[in-house]
């Protein structure tokens, strides 16, 4: 009666003007270094709730659990008190049901892709990452959500979703262990289906916080002081894409067009020619530290030495003028590396953009992450060995037969940080409006604070954090509390270097695109 009493009344939401909508557990997310960098959310599906610590993905559709697993990453992923964070079981749900081959979500059936004899329909995700895929059969069940206002009512909204089977690549390495979310515009994905049955407006919105912490809202179409852009939408796969007609780093203006994917399942910030070398060269022409030469431990290629006295230094700002005329400021386009090795202890800031070869994407964050652990081979592009001896942040890694301590800044911010940026797919437009995420501002649990000024000096002045190399000064973050379980920090359970790059998956067999 009760589950029959809260669909109830998420179809009485579709007949007004709905309320936006958020996990049952809460609008909060939270991004973990252990676990890529990437925000993650906690969801409950399926009858008893079964709970999830998921990873956030506006860059894919399918929303996957590890599900009977064949080559998952879960074991060892546990809280601090011990309570497993298990994969989902379709038998221990009285709700769920498999995806019939007749069923509109399994797009493009053929003998050799659904299975007549088990009316199942699989699917496969393919990654940028290498070798990154996630596959299994397309399931039903009830994701359990709550309007994200004052009223807290509960609504279950019946969803279609992975029943992941074999994870591959960055999945067995740490990033998104209990499951993906994604957020793309095909059919399939859950803002999609929430404004199809009419529980949602087909618009919704994510805050990146400074200090790890955001927000998710379904629904939510931003405010009326936002700034906004169009999408681009003449695209085979249709992804956030958004254009910039002109670049400003401190007091140099480039007018430059160029396209780029605003993806919260990427940590970089990856640019191409021209837009990468215009941005740089602006950028290395405008500092006063000395420029390092290349190290093949750091992916970022302008980086400049901070003397052992030095309390402060100033960079240009960085600002993209969007199509339509609105400015987005890069509110932290640098990242601070701290490195030992046998010639001693140093600092140094770097432009936190990698070349890309192939497509621009707007990552969220800016740095990669290191857990501890044994080591092992990573970035195999650059054939480095990583010893991984902490916890946030910090790594040693073998250079010219020489071993090197490298330490990032714990409290990354880039691109998206310091703003709720919505999506809607309605009037298909990104929107942002800057915010740190706590303060409230139109809806009681979205919290949103307008920017200052509008006017952006040409240079900020940055105070380093006073850091002892190889200490751990990263803030414990920790997901939102499991009902009925302890505190819920996560024991470091992997050693890997993470570049999280999930952007433009691939949906192949059974998951129609779009």
């Amino acid at each position: 009666m009760a589950h029959r009493d809260r669909s109830h009344r998420g179809r009485n939401l579709a007949g007004a003007a709905a309320p936006p909508l958020t996990f049952i557990a809460g609008n909060d997310t939270y991004r973990f270094g252990s676990l890529g960098y990437l925000h993650y959310a906690n969801v409950s599906v399926g009858s008893p709730g079964q709970w999830f610590l998921v990873a956030l993905d506006t860059g894919s559709d399918l929303f996957w659990l590890p599900c009977d697993c064949i080559m998952c990453s879960m074991p060892g992923l546990v809280t601090i008190s011990g309570q497993e964070l298990n994969p989902y079981s379709l038998n221990k749900s009285s709700t769920s049901a498999k995806v019939p081959c007749n069923s509109t979500f399994c797009g493009r059936p053929s003998p050799s892709h659904c299975s007549p004899t088990h009316n199942t329909c699989p699917y496969q995700v393919q990654y940028l990452s290498n070798n990154t895929l996630s596959s299994g059969v397309l399931v039903e069940d009830v994701l359990h959500l709550t309007t994200d206002d004052s009223q807290l009512k509960e609504v279950d909204a019946r969803i279609t979703f992975g029943c992941g089977m074999i994870q591959t690549g960055i999945f067995l390495e740490g990033a998104a262990p209990n499951g993906l979310f994604g957020l793309g515009m095909g059919n399939i994905s859950v803002p999609s289906v929430l404004a199809n049955k009419g529980l949602a407006a087909n618009s919704f919105s994510m805050c990146f916080g400074p200090d790890g912490v955001g927000r998710i809202s379904f629904g939510d179409k931003g405010s009326t002081e936002q700034d906004e852009t169009p999408f681009n939408l003449e695209q085979s796969y249709p992804t956030y894409n958004v254009s910039m007609t002109q670049v400003s780093v401190g007091e140099n203006v480039t007018d430059l067009s160029f396209s780029a994917i605003f993806d919260s399942g990427t940590v970089f910030t990856y640019l191409n020619d021209p837009a990468y070398t215009a941005i740089s060269e602006s950028f290395n022409s405008q500092v006063q530290e000395k420029r390092q030469g290349n190290d093949s431990g750091i992916p970022f290629e302008y980086c400049y030495d901070l003397s052992a006295n030095q309390s402060r230094f100033e960079v240009p700002n960085v600002n993209l003028t969007m199509k339509g005329g609105k400015q987005f400021h890069v509110t932290h386009p640098f990242v601070i590396v701290y490195i030992k090795d046998a010639h001693g202890e140093r600092t140094m800031y770097c432009l936190a953009i990698v070349k890309s070869g192939d497509v621009n994407i707007i990552g969220h964050c800016c740095e990669y992450y290191v857990a501890k652990g044994s080591p092992l081979a990573c970035f195999t592009n650059l054939n480095l060995l990583f010893a991984c001896l902490d916890f946030d942040g910090v790594c040693y890694y073998l250079q010219n037969e020489m071993w090197k301590m490298l330490t990032f800044d714990p409290n990354p911010e880039n691109f998206m940080t310091g703003y709720r940026i919505v999506f809607d797919r309605e009037k298909m437009v990104l929107g942002w409006e800057a915010s740190n995420c706590y303060d409230a501002k139109n809806y009681s649990t979205l919290p949103i604070n307008p920017p200052t000024s509008s006017a952006v000096p040409p240079t900020s002045a940055v105070e380093p954090e006073t850091r002892s190399v190889g200490s751990n000064g990263s803030p414990a973050l920790s997901p939102p509390p499991l009902p009925g379980s302890g505190s819920p920090y996560l024991n470091s359970f992997a050693c890997t270097l993470i570049t999280v790059f999930l952007s433009l998956s691939i949906l192949c067999f059974a998951v129609p695109s779009s």
